[in-house]
C-alpha cells in the first residue's frame, strides 16, 4: 500500500520540528473553528487568483478551471 503524505511519519516529524521552531521564535499558534477555517481558505484562494485573473482574465479563468478541486 502506498503511504500518503499526510500519514507519513517523516512529514509529521518535519511538521512538529517546524512547529517547535515557530514557537521558539515567538510565533503564536491559533486554532480556527471549522467555519472560520473554511472562510479563511476561501479568502486565501480568492486572494491567490486575483493577480492571475487581473493579468490575464481569459487564461487565468482557464487555469483556475483546470486547478479546481
Amino acid at each position: 500500500m502506498i503511504e500518503t503524505e499526510s500519514s507519513s511519519s517523516l512529514v509529521q516529524d518535519l511538521a512538529e520540528a517546524e512547529k517547535a521552531k515557530q514557537i521558539e521564535a515567538g510565533i503564536e499558534m491559533i486554532d480556527l473553528d471549522a467555519d472560520a477555517a473554511t472562510e479563511f481558505g476561501a479568502l486565501a484562494q480568492e486572494s491567490g487568483w486575483k493577480p492571475i485573473l487581473a493579468t490575464s482574465p481569459e487564461h487565468g479563468a482557464k487555469l483556475r478551471e483546470l486547478f479546481a478541486d
